[in-house]
């Protein structure tokens, strides 16, 4: 029953991923815009605070779908959850050369995969500093 958990979370952070790709309001500017005015930063921290924020959430957004899916998977889990973390990355940014006011960006691609290969490796560490079997 955890394992069907796990991949019904997996799908709706995929299905996220995909809605927030094609969102308008997602792009750099409009998030700019709204640290800018909601956050306590002063104008030149925007710029900043923007950049962390958008590649943090790349980092936790493909790290999380990376663990979900190697806690679903039965054999080979971390080779196969950062090869398919990695492709539906790639895909993500083809999808957004194809949304007007989003750009593709081979950078992040490769800090996605780099999101998933960290969410897999504490999840490897913390399996094995409880015993548990990989």
């Amino acid at each position: 029953m955890k394992r069907i958990l796990f991949i019904i979370a997996a799908i709706a952070i995929c299905v996220g991923i995909f809605l927030v790709t094609k969102s308008p309001a997602a792009t750099g500017g409009n998030t700019y815009e709204w640290i800018a005015h909601k956050l306590p930063v002063t104008a030149d921290q925007v710029p900043w605070v923007n950049y962390f924020f958008r590649k943090g959430m790349h980092l936790l957004s493909f790290s999380s779908l990376a663990v979900l899916l190697a806690l679903f998977l039965p054999k080979r889990p971390y080779l196969f959850a950062w090869l398919f973390v990695t492709a539906y990355a790639a895909t993500d940014e083809w999808h957004q050369l194809h949304v007007p006011g989003r750009t593709g960006s081979i950078a992040d691609v490769m800090l996605d995969s780099c999101g998933a290969l960290i969410g897999l490796g504490l999840l490897y560490l913390i399996k094995r500093k409880r015993g548990i079997r990989h």
